[in-house]
């Protein structure tokens, strides 16, 4: 599967730049957390990355390609973006929401002719609830999920897309930690059976338990990029975070593990 890739990208909103002058390079088969503080640039940096925005300046590149190039179906069975939750909330079960993940996958005849799931459609569904942990959820409206849940079904949906590459925006928020665990190793899994997945992450210990490497952002600008040892290390984190925070060596000998300074 192709790279997906940055070169000299940069994106302003009203004159503010939030992604500055940033190259990088993201293979398949990993997962990667794109980390740093609030306004650090890393939902722009996703929206840039699945063709959602134009940049001012610098490429985003898919196989060599700029991503904006490419058809709107072809792109949506390239990239997901799984955005930060909106408030807006519907009638229509979970089932029928994930379903709506299989369109891209329909010609234009099919869709016209509203022409029932495949076998395979139907297939991809049920794998897509059964790795966000909703099938038991599939018969209830959205509208009555708890925030936890509706991260779980929009990560359902996304799956059901079977794209590419998958691009998630905080997909840790509103989980208790339980149900954090569980995305995480769903998203794992899905690097680890080829994917490409990039996750803007808050919970920095989380990400780096799970993470292959991590992308430390500050300001729109690329602090560090590698393992995640070698990006949480106490220095980095001090001069992105301030002084807040410590980072411990894990006592089980995995990644670091980030805390609040009483």
């Amino acid at each position: 599967m192709s790279v997906l890739e940055t070169r000299r990208l940069s994106f302003a909103y009203h004159r503010r730049l939030v992604v500055a002058d940033m190259s990088i390079t993201i293979h398949p088969g990993q997962l990667l957390a794109v980390v740093g503080p609030n306004g650090a640039g890393k939902s722009t940096l996703l929206r840039l990355l699945s063709g959602w925005f134009e940049p001012d300046s610098g490429q985003v590149l898919l196989g060599g390609a700029p991503v904006r190039s490419l058809r709107p179906q072809e792109r949506a069975r390239q990239v997901t973006l799984v955005p930060q939750m909106s408030e807006a909330a519907h009638d229509m079960p979970v089932e029928e929401l994930v379903a709506l993940g299989r369109l891209t996958r329909l010609s234009l005849r099919q869709r016209l002719l509203l022409s029932p799931l495949s076998a395979a459609d139907q297939s991809a569904i049920d794998r897509a609830l059964s790795a966000a942990d909703v099938g038991e959820l599939a018969k209830r409206p959205f509208r009555e999920l708890s925030g936890g849940e509706r991260s779980r079904a929009r990560l359902a949906v996304a799956l059901a897309q079977e794209a590419r590459w998958l691009l998630l925006d905080e997909p840790e928020a509103h989980l208790d930690p339980g149900h954090a665990q569980t995305m995480m190793a769903c998203l794992a899994a899905q690097a680890e059976s080829g994917h490409g997945v990039v996750a803007a992450m808050h919970d920095l210990t989380l990400a780096a338990a799970f993470a292959d490497r991590m992308l430390l952002m500050d300001q729109g600008r690329l602090v560090a990029v590698g393992e995640p040892s070698q990006v949480l290390t106490g220095p980095l984190v001090q001069q992105v975070y301030g002084g807040q925070l410590s980072v411990m060596a894990n006592p089980d000998g995995g990644a670091p593990v980030v805390l609040p300074r009483r």
